[in-house]
């Protein structure tokens, strides 16, 4: 797996490279500087957006409210009455979902940011969710709490 600082190297040294290879500066500030403005500016804005994605999920008595900023600016809403079964597994993120982020695989959709532990959400009309968690051991307190029949393994 390949890790942020990784990419935030790879950037940088690309960077450093177009400046002093190419000498962008003076390209960027004068004459046709549109042609080095994209491979400045597109690699940056894509590390700007993996760094602040982020998952949040709020568990409450009425259901589960999940986000993946930037993806989703609102929280998707999934009431425990749509919910069939839940319980909290290890999964593996590559070969079940082909990655992290939001994903779709043989076994319904994903919203997983890093690793490997996650929500299960079963729902009545047979479609998956799973939610990813660094906290599994918190979210089976909290999800004990409220009374939801939850598998922990």
């Amino acid at each position: 797996m390949v890790d942020l600082a990784t990419i935030v190297d790879l950037f940088f040294y690309s960077m450093v490279h177009i400046l002093l290879e190419y000498n962008a500066l003076q390209e960027i500030f004068v004459g046709s500087g549109m042609r080095m403005f994209l491979p400045v500016i597109v690699p940056l804005c894509v590390i700007l957006l993996f760094w602040n994605v982020r998952l949040e999920t709020v568990i409450t008595a009425k259901g589960l409210y999940v986000k993946l900023f930037p993806l989703h600016l609102k929280f998707k809403f999934i009431c425990w009455d749509e919910v069939s079964a839940v319980y909290i597994r290890q999964y593996r993120p590559l070969t079940e979902f082909g990655g992290w982020g939001l994903r779709y695989g043989f076994g319904g959709k994903a919203y997983n940011i890093k690793g490997n532990m996650g929500l299960q959400v079963n729902f009545k009309d047979s479609s998956n969710l799973l939610i990813g968690t660094q906290r599994p051991e918190e979210l089976r307190v909290i999800l004990d709490k409220l009374g939801q029949k939850v598998n922990f393994f």
